[in-house]
């Protein structure tokens, strides 16, 4: 009876050892965007022109830029403030060493 059952499991170890593996499902590829030629602006000497065309791509600009959060625009506020601190400290310190040093010279 033993040998029996272990016949049987060796079959259905084999049976499924001979299973293809079925391959992943290939994603589609994504095309990559075409940049569509821009359309040709006539120059122009007129200012008014050029401030409406300077104007105009400003806000598309805009529009494109990633904004930080709040709590980002803070943080980096005060990262600034700190190492504008560190910096004019440094700065102080390197002229009271050197006004000393002239002083003692003189």
């Amino acid at each position: 009876m033993a040998i029996r059952e272990e016949s049987k499991r060796a079959k259905e170890v084999a049976s499924k050892a001979k299973k293809p593996k079925k391959k992943a499902a290939k994603k589609p590829v994504k095309s990559k965007k075409v940049n569509k030629p821009k359309k040709e602006v006539k120059e122009t000497k007129n200012p008014i022109v050029n401030l409406w065309r300077y104007m105009v791509a400003s806000v598309k600009e805009i529009k494109r830029v990633t904004w930080p959060s709040r709590k980002e625009a803070w943080r980096l506020t005060f990262a600034v403030i700190a190492f504008s601190g560190l910096l004019t400290g440094l700065a102080v310190l390197v002229d009271y060493v050197f006004t000393n040093i002239v002083e003692r010279i003189i």
